[in-house]
């Protein structure tokens, strides 16, 4: 009874109100279905990661195994690389005392 009293808002374009006459029916693409395109199980961690999260004394052991030391490590280098490389550029000039001095500036984008 109270969901007849209350005032529902039309929609906008492109929306469309879904009505009995009225239904839009759509069906995932088969590459999209958990279970995989040929079906099977569903998706579950691998017998690895299984055996890792079982086997480890620490969430350290499991955070490592997903981002080996390689992928860190490269992403500090990238990260250096952004913050102090890519958008500074070095300048040198004369200081007051006649002698040579570099500064570090960023550049605009």
């Amino acid at each position: 009874m109270l969901k007849k009293l209350e005032p529902v808002p039309e929609l906008h374009e492109p929306w469309k109100e879904q009505t009995q006459e009225d239904h839009v029916k759509w069906e995932l693409h088969q590459d999209d279905f958990y279970t995989g395109k040929y079906g099977g199980e569903k998706c579950s961690p691998s017998n690895c990661m299984q055996d890792i999260a079982l086997k480890s004394k620490t969430l350290v052991e499991i955070f490592i195994f997903i981002f080996p030391l390689s992928l860190l490590s490269y992403i500090a280098k990238q990260t250096h690389y952004y913050a102090y490389e890519e958008w500074v550029e070095e300048v040198h000039w004369l200081d007051r005392d006649s002698k040579m001095t570099k500064h570090l500036f960023v550049v605009p984008i």
